[in-house]
């Protein structure tokens, strides 16, 4: 699944640069079009928000987001390549379809890609921000060791009109870090029997809780460690 989903990604990147260097090129000189054009690669992640029944699309780019160690990779190769791929003494049709679309099809390509991957970073930081912000509210009404299913939110977020930004798995690592983050709350770790061990084991998990409990009773009887005094 995960290398289907790798190339169905790259397909569809393509596609849209094809299709993109195409429309750019029909709509030629007119400077509306060609910033109306680059305006809306920029607010279509955005409107996103304002679209309630395609959260699901919103969860999914945050779930799939490790593939894109392999984007990552996979351009930088195309970069070194550019050297080989654009010598007309070795590959010509490269260069003579880049002559085809021309200079200003493939310049106003560049800015309508750099407008979109904007949009989607603004998507992604509200998403996490608002999400992160719930989440927060939600594990500062829970204390000692909880179940996911005791969590509505942690399990469901898509419910609250946000996405899900996590899974049952990385569920203890969110609310160690949380419980970390707020020492003036009480302890909480949310997990999820059938995933223990997949980040955190149990022994780890009830080391934490301990240190956590012993910390917060030298604050509540007034301790302060020796180097502060």
């Amino acid at each position: 699944m995960f290398r289907g989903f790798t190339f169905a990604i790259c397909g569809i990147f393509v596609a849209t640069l094809l299709l993109g260097a195409i429309s750019f090129k029909l709509i030629g000189a007119s400077n509306v079009l060609r910033a109306s054009a680059i305006f809306v690669s920029f607010a279509i992640p955005l409107t996103l928000l304002l679209m309630p029944d395609l959260i699901g699309i919103r969860t999914r780019a945050f779930q799939y987001a490790y593939p894109s160690r392999i984007y990552s990779a996979g351009v930088t190769l195309v970069i070194a390549a550019f050297p080989v791929i654009l010598n007309r003494d070795l590959i010509l049709w490269p260069s003579r379809m880049l002559d085809w679309f021309g200079e200003r099809p493939l310049r106003d390509l560049s800015f309508a890609m750099l407008t979109g991957f904007c949009g989607v970073s603004l998507l992604a930081i509200s998403d996490a921000y608002f999400y992160r912000v719930r989440l927060d509210d939600e594990l500062a009404q829970l204390s000692g060791f909880v179940s996911t299913e005791s969590c509505t939110f942690c399990l469901e977020p898509t419910k609250f009109g946000l996405p899900n930004l996590s899974y049952p798995g990385i569920m203890p690592v969110y609310s160690m870090a949380h419980t970390l983050k707020h020492p003036e709350l009480p302890p909480v770790i949310v997990f999820s029997q059938d995933d223990i061990g997949l980040y955190v084991s149990r022994e780890q998990m009830e080391v934490f809780m301990s240190h956590q409990l012993v910390a917060r009773r030298k604050k509540d009887d007034g301790y302060v460690p020796s180097s502060t005094r």
